[in-house]
């Protein structure tokens, strides 16, 4: 009872939020959040904040990765499949080792394991977040496609990650050969899960439209099981749950293309379910993290008032070996990130006005730097903290837990504040549309996207 009553003051947190965010539209809503669920700390309101660390994944982190999957752009992640693949791979390997060695230099009492886990937590990014504070503005061509795929891709790779170093935490063994064969397994067998479970919901549910069975409230409701059905199962045979929601995801956005243009009610069904569900869920966890930072930040004053310097100096350097292992990788990796026009598509567009080939790439450094601010940390990244465990092995208690919850809460707020503050300053305003200039076939885009843009605000 203490849990839904719980769920039920964090889900007033959200509506409050949105009703703030309407006189004050250009401060991001996730800063609302986290303001008001700061106020909820000092209020006498009693909020019972315990959750288990596996219902917590299921409920939460699994349904997100779903809604993003089906939402990302198949034709454009299939265009940049190769920098999204380095974003969400080989970055995602490259910071959990670098910079848990890191930390761990820096900070040698802490447990090689929990080091790990702090920089598989810092892994996942939030392009929704990205989105929101850069609207207006226009980022470079190709960015916002490899950041949706690097935040969908990333996050199921860091969760994998991170429950590797969690093991090594609670255990106190590590083995190399076994953390490799268990991110395969993991990876391998959650695709396969997902791809499986997605195929088979998607061929039931049209098999059944085209026998003229067509009840909107079942389908959606069958959708919004999928992620749990799916995490499930991919759990039982020890695979990655996430990843195998995350390729469900994918399978099910097939689908609503292939019905966008017949099943126009059905497909708005899906949208407000999932748009609502979505925007709660990210609600609930900025609520959560305006919650917890006031309670680590007591708890850490009456254990451990002297570290409480350190563990700010800790976070914010923390934040700086972050920053500087993305900028690095995408600068020297750059002719791979930015897909300058071929000649064949000059050739082919030369006289078409609504296709411009003028295009000035940007300059290396000022790419990178962009593409570093916009690894905004979010919803997923708290998600996964508050899964730390709070026992290790023979029941001994983690002490470590709060410091970490510190860091992680300190460097999601951190990467909000630098890329509101930043990003505007580094990115151009998108142009002004000249409606008495368009030709009929940009005219009817204009008029579809306005038209979408007020019913998606509707």
């Amino acid at each position: 009872m203490e849990i839904f009553e719980t769920i039920l003051i964090f889900i007033a947190v959200v509506i409050l939020s949105s009703f703030v965010h309407t006189f004050i539209p250009k401060v991001p809503l996730a800063f609302i959040q986290i303001f008001l669920g700061m106020l909820l700390f000092i209020t006498p309101i009693p909020v019972q904040f315990n959750f288990d660390s596996e219902l917590f994944m299921v409920t939460m982190i699994a349904p997100l990765l779903f809604v993003e999957g089906v939402n990302v752009s198949r034709v454009h992640l299939r265009k940049y499949i190769k920098p999204v693949m380095m974003m969400a791979l080989g970055l995602v390997i490259t910071t959990v080792i670098g910079v848990g060695l890191f930390i761990h230099w820096i900070w040698p009492d802490l447990p090689i394991g929990a080091a790990f886990a702090i920089a598989a937590i810092l892994c996942p990014t939030d392009a929704v977040a990205v989105q929101a504070i850069t609207k207006g503005k226009v980022l470079p061509k190709g960015a916002m496609t490899i950041l949706e795929g690097e935040s969908l891709l990333n996050d199921a790779a860091g969760i994998i990650s991170f429950k590797i170093a969690v093991g090594v935490l609670v255990t106190g063994a590590f083995s190399l050969v076994d953390a490799v064969q268990l991110f395969l397994i993991a990876s391998i067998g959650g695709a396969v899960v997902g791809l499986l479970i997605g195929m088979a919901l998607v061929r039931f549910r049209l098999t059944l439209m085209r026998r003229g069975y067509e009840n909107i409230n079942m389908f959606t409701i069958i959708q919004l099981l999928t992620p749990f059905v799916t995490y499930l199962i991919a759990e039982l045979f020890h695979a990655s749950g996430i990843i195998a929601a995350v390729v469900a995801g994918l399978v099910h956005g097939f689908e609503r293309d292939r019905i966008m243009q017949v099943r126009t009610q059905l497909q708005m069904s899906y949208n407000h379910t999932w748009n609502i569900l979505g925007y709660v869920l990210n609600g609930f966890v900025f609520s959560i993290l305006g919650f917890l930072v006031p309670e680590v930040i007591i708890k850490i004053i009456k254990t451990e008032p002297h570290n409480l310097i350190f563990l700010i100096g800790i976070t914010i350097v923390v934040a700086l070996a972050v920053y500087l292992f993305r900028f690095v990788w995408v600068y020297v990796l750059y002719p791979y990130f930015y897909l300058a026009i071929s000649p064949f598509q000059k050739m082919m567009t030369k006289n078409d006005d609504d296709n411009p080939t003028t295009e000035k790439p940007p300059k290396r450094s000022l790419y990178a730097l962009i593409m570093t601010l916009c690894g905004v940390h979010g919803t997923i990244s708290l998600a996964i903290a508050l899964t730390l465990p709070y026992f290790l092995a023979g029941h001994h208690a983690f002490t470590y837990r709060n410091d970490l919850l510190f860091i992680a809460s300190g460097m999601v707020i951190i990467s909000l504040v630098v890329a509101q503050v930043l990003l505007p300053l580094l990115t151009k305003p998108a142009p002004k549309t000249v409606i008495g200039n368009m030709s009929f076939k940009v005219a009817r885009i204009y008029i579809l996207e306005q038209v979408i843009d007020y019913l998606n605000q509707k």
